[in-house]
C-alpha cells in the first residue's frame, strides 16, 4: 500500500507491507541544520504511536526506501554532495544502501551496497529506482542525458545491464517488477 501523507511540512510516500505492521516513509524536517534541504527515512507505528527518524543525515539526502521481502531489512538511496575524480566542483551523485531493523524498529546497522559512479563510471543521480520483489536486483533511469535508458544492476552493484534503449526510457511511467520479478 503507498500512501500520501504530511510530516513536519514535507509531503512524503509512506510504504507499509502489512497494516500492523510500522510504515515506512522518506520525510523532510524544515528544523534541519540546512533548512530542510535533505529528507531522511522514517518510520511510524500503524498507529501513529511513534515516528523514529532512521538516516538522521545532516546534508545527505534518502529518496527512495523499500522494505526487503522479509520485512526484516529496508533498501534505500542516498544523494551525496562530493567533488569526484575529474572534477573540480561538488556534483550529487546516488550510492544505495541496504539497513537492518531491530525488533524495537530503530536502525540496527547500515552498508552501502554500490555507489553509482563506481558502477556507471561517473557521477550521477537517481530520481526513481525499485527493488524487486526477490531484493536481488535494482532497476533505475539515470538523471544523465548521454546515459542508456532503463539499467538493471544486481543489488550488489554487480551485472550491470541496460534493458531499455536510451529515448524509449522516460521517468513519466512508475517503474515497476513483475511480482515473481523475471521483468
Amino acid at each position: 500500500v503507498f500512501i500520501l501523507i504530511s510530516f513536519a511540512g514535507g509531503v512524503t510516500t509512506a510504504q507499509t507491507l502489512d497494516p500492523a505492521r510500522d510504515f515506512l516513509f522518506i520525510g523532510i524536517d524544515p528544523k534541519t541544520v540546512n533548512g530542510g534541504r535533505n529528507a531522511d527515512i522514517y518510520l511510524i507505528r500503524s498507529d501513529g504511536s511513534r515516528v523514529t527518524n532512521l538516516t538522521n543525515t545532516e546534508f545527505d539526502s534518502e529518496n527512495h526506501a523499500y522494505w526487503s521481502a522479509d520485512s526484516t531489512k529496508i533498501y534505500f538511496s542516498r544523494n551525496s554532495m562530493a567533488v569526484y575524480p575529474g572534477s573540480t566542483e561538488e556534483q550529487s551523485s546516488t550510492s544505495f544502501y541496504v539497513m537492518d531493523i531491530s525488533d524495537e524498529g530503530k536502525n540496527a546497522g547500515e552498508r552501502r551496497l554500490f555507489h553509482l559512479n563506481d558502477v556507471m563510471g561517473i557521477p550521477m543521480r537517481v530520481e526513481d529506482w525499485v527493488l524487486s520483489p526477490d531484493d536481488r536486483t535494482l532497476v533505475f533511469i539515470p538523471n544523465n542525458e548521454s546515459l542508456a535508458g532503463t539499467i538493471l544492476v544486481n543489488a550488489d552493484g554487480t551485472n550491470q545491464r541496460e534493458v531499455l534503449a536510451k529515448g524509449l526510457a522516460t521517468t513519466s511511467v512508475p517503474l515497476q517488477w513483475s511480482p515473481d520479478s523475471t521483468e
